[in-house]
């Protein structure tokens, strides 16, 4: 490999260490009680033989922009938790809308919150969530903005929350990171 190879690469090696670094330090948390669960894995680990679950994505619940400035995976069964989790959504919302109504009796709220990003482009997103003996897999997709992707200069902090309905298993969110490929 020439040195006129190796400079050019170097953009693309750094990004990827980036974006490792970036996944790393993403904590599952019960919202209610405040616990870090270490329920956090790398793909693929969602066994072959689980059934998908219906996903309902809550109005207004997937944004750039939040008041949500650190990388989480949150399990919400309380009202309580999800009015605290609401109220930082829309931080920078006046008047700040009120949190959309969901059953905690039969529902469960999944969020996953990407932390403070320097620019545009950044995105999360749940993309779908499986059941397998008990165990519920939420699949988690962080977005971030490749090289030579134009970007907004704002600082962002993605966040998204979707319901499932209700279990009693453990549940464990799966991870999959992707940079955009802009031209």
């Amino acid at each position: 490999m020439t040195p006129f190879h190796r400079i050019r690469m170097l953009p693309w090696l750094v990004a990827a260490g980036l974006a490792l670094a970036g996944c790393s330090t993403t904590t599952p948390v019960d919202a209610d009680r405040g616990e870090r669960t270490g329920d956090v894995g790398p793909a693929p680990l969602v066994p072959a033989g689980a059934v998908p679950v219906a996903v309902d994505e809550i109005p207004g619940a997937r944004t750039q922009i939040s008041g949500h400035q650190d990388s989480s995976r949150v399990v919400i069964s309380s009202p309580v938790a999800w009015a605290n989790f609401w109220q930082r959504i829309v931080a920078g919302i006046t008047p700040a809308p009120p949190a959309p109504a969901i059953d905690f009796g039969r529902s469960l709220v999944l969020a996953a919150t990407m932390g403070e990003r320097p620019s545009g482009g950044y995105a999360i997103r749940i993309d779908s969530v499986f059941v397998d003996r008990g165990t519920v897999y939420a699949v988690v997709r962080s977005i971030s903005p490749g090289p030579t992707c134009g970007v907004a200069a704002v600082i962002t902090a993605p966040v998204v929350a979707v319901r499932i309905d209700r279990v009693d298993g453990p549940i464990r969110f799966v991870e999959r990171a992707e940079s955009l490929a802009c031209f």
